[in-house]
């Protein structure tokens, strides 16, 4: 089993990244602005940003075309999770889309135990359990309508969410692509996909007002430069399995940032999902410790 305090660290820092995402995509849509507008700046400007400190920090920018490709299909699978996610809003309560995304860690825990022979911890397995069910406690206080069509949509973005997550982890293991070149390529090709359906939509927008390009510049260097960039570290060290479990602590994030920022209320089901998602953090950084103690 994999361990690193600072891969442990950095996954916990871009989960909780991006829960603060409403704080900025919610003033930013009731400005006007389009979520495929949001995200194309999101990526965009976040990956000029970290090209920018690369250039100054002498990191090298080269990729072999083949790696480019391996990129290239990284960042389609990361961009269609967050577009596919979006789209289910249309379909399904949020809360309910949240918990149908949040089985990505069953997703990534199978994938990773058929294709690679990972072997799992009873830790893990119990982290599992506790992240989804947390998750669960935290997203389904709505109402639990829905339609065929959205849970499809969003069972597709777990997948692919998914996807990536083994991909980049494959990527650093057998094509030592590592780096933070990696999470530029991911940033820059993302966007690709945003800007081409806002523009085929005809839903690009420009920025309405001083307040919002000072939201979008705060979450593309949050959730892009700086979140990517962690999230991505944290996938290679730690492993795939680990970075999802730890990714729970997102909608724990937005919950209380809910509850702080929005006034929303805090709930007894709010309040054990919380503990729970806590609970399976504590699993993941546990497990090593108790993977030792189970070889002496």
């Amino acid at each position: 089993m994999r361990t690193s305090t600072s891969g442990l660290l950095c996954g916990v820092f871009a989960a909780v990244a991006y829960g603060l995402m409403p704080l900025c995509v919610i003033p930013l849509t009731g400005k006007g602005m389009t979520v495929e507008t949001i995200l194309f700046y999101r990526f965009s400007l976040g990956g000029l940003a970290l090209a920018v400190w690369m250039f100054i920090r002498r990191e090298p920018f080269h990729a072999s075309l083949p790696d480019l490709g391996i990129l290239a299909a990284l960042s389609v699978q990361y961009t269609l999770a967050a577009l596919s996610v979006f789209a289910g809003y249309f379909f399904l309560p949020s809360g309910v889309v949240t918990s149908i995304h949040f089985l990505y860690p069953v997703a990534v825990a199978t994938l990773m135990m058929i294709f690679f022979g990972e072997k799992k911890s009873p830790a893990t397995f119990l982290a599992l359990a506790l992240a989804v069910g947390g998750v669960a406690l935290l997203s389904l206080g709505e109402d639990s309508g829905g339609s065929a069509v959205g849970i499809g949509i969003v069972l597709f973005s777990a997948l692919v969410l998914a996807l990536y997550l083994v991909g980049m982890d494959w990527a650093g293991r057998r094509r030592a692509l590592h780096g933070p070149r990696i999470s530029l390529y991911v940033l820059l090709f993302g966007s690709l996909p945003c800007l081409i359906v806002s523009v085929a939509m005809g839903r690009f927008t420009f920025f309405p007002d001083a307040e919002a390009a000072f939201l979008v510049l705060a979450l593309a260097l949050l959730t892009a430069t700086l979140a990517i960039r962690a999230f991505n570290y944290s996938i290679q060290t730690i492993g795939p399995t680990m970075t999802s479990i730890i990714g729970a602590m997102e909608p724990l994030t937005a919950v209380v940032m809910g509850t702080i920022a929005f006034g929303e209320p805090l709930t007894f089901g709010l309040a054990l999902g919380i503990g729970l998602v806590l609970a399976a953090v504590g699993c993941v950084m546990l497990a090593p410790h108790l993977a030792r103690g189970g070889d002496h």
